[in-house]
C-alpha cells in the first residue's frame, strides 16, 4: 500500500468513527427500516434496506429505485449494530458505514452470531450486537497479537478483547487496561477490568489486575 493512501485511509476511518458517535441514535432508529421479503423489492416497499429471502440478494433504497447492496449475494442477514450495517453471508460478513462505503483494506474478519472482529493493517475493529458503538484499536503491524483466536469457555467460543472505549477514535492496544472475555453472542462473561490480554488453560487464567499478577476462573472470579 502506498504511504499516502495508507495515511488517507487511517484519517478516513478515524473521521467516520468520530462521526458515528454523533449519529448513532439516528441510525439506530433506522433499524426498523430493514425489510425482508420473498422476491425482488418493488417501489411500494418502504424502508432503507431490503433482503430477498429467495435469491439472498440485498438492496438499498435510493430516491428513485432499489439498488443491489452487494453483487456477491448469498446474504442471509442484514442488521444495524451500534450504528453500522452488518451484512452476513455464506462467504463471511462485511461492516458498512453506508451503501458502497465499507471498511477498506480488510485482511480478515471474524464473524460470529453477535460479534464481528475486522482486521486491517493498522486497526482492529470490534463490533458487538449488544454494543452502542464500534471499538477501534490502533496496533503496530509488526506486533503479533491474535485477538481473533477463540477460546472455549463453558463449551462456547469466547474472545479476549478490550471493553467498550469511552473515547472517540482508535486507541493504541498497548495502552488499554480494560481486557475481558466476550462470548460469540456478544455478551461479556468475564468483566473487562484487566490490564492485559490473557488466555485460559484448564479453566484458569493468569491476569494482571492493577499491576498485580492474579489468577481467575472462567467467571472472572479471583482464585489466588
Amino acid at each position: 500500500m502506498k504511504p499516502c493512501a495508507h495515511r488517507s485511509e487511517r484519517i478516513r476511518v478515524l473521521f467516520m468513527l468520530t462521526l458515528l458517535l454523533g449519529i448513532g441514535a439516528i441510525v439506530q432508529a433506522q433499524a426498523n427500516n430493514i425489510t425482508y421479503g420473498a422476491g425482488s423489492p418493488t417501489p411500494e416497499i418502504g424502508g432503507h434496506y431490503y433482503l430477498d429471502t429467495v435469491s439472498h440478494l440485498a438492496y438499498y433504497a435510493t430516491v428513485t429505485r432499489w439498488m443491489p447492496l452487494d453483487e456477491l449475494g448469498d446474504i442471509h442477514e442484514i442488521e444495524y449494530w451500534g450504528g453500522l450495517l452488518v451484512v452476513k453471508a455464506t462467504w463471511g460478513c462485511k461492516v458498512l458505514f453506508a451503501p458502497g462505503d465499507e471498511l477498506a483494506h480488510v485482511r480478515s474478519t471474524v464473524c460470529e452470531s453477535g460479534l464481528v472482529i475486522v482486521f486491517q493493517d493498522d486497526f482492529v475493529h470490534v463490533l458487538a450486537r449488544q454494543g452502542r458503538n464500534m471499538t477501534s484499536l490502533l496496533r503496530d503491524p509488526g506486533t503479533y497479537l491474535d485477538l481473533g483466536e477463540p477460546q472455549q469457555i463453558a463449551g462456547r467460543r469466547a474472545y479476549c478483547l478490550p471493553g467498550p472505549l469511552p473515547l472517540a477514535g482508535a486507541q493504541p492496544i498497548d495502552e488499554l487496561r480494560n481486557w475481558g472475555m466476550i462470548r460469540e453472542d456478544g455478551n461479556w462473561i468475564v468483566p473487562a477490568v484487566f490490564d492485559a490480554p490473557f488466555r485460559f488453560q484448564n479453566g484458569i487464567a493468569e491476569v494482571l489486575h492493577y499491576g498485580k499478577q492474579r489468577k481467575i476462573n472462567e467467571k472472572g472470579e479471583f482464585v489466588e
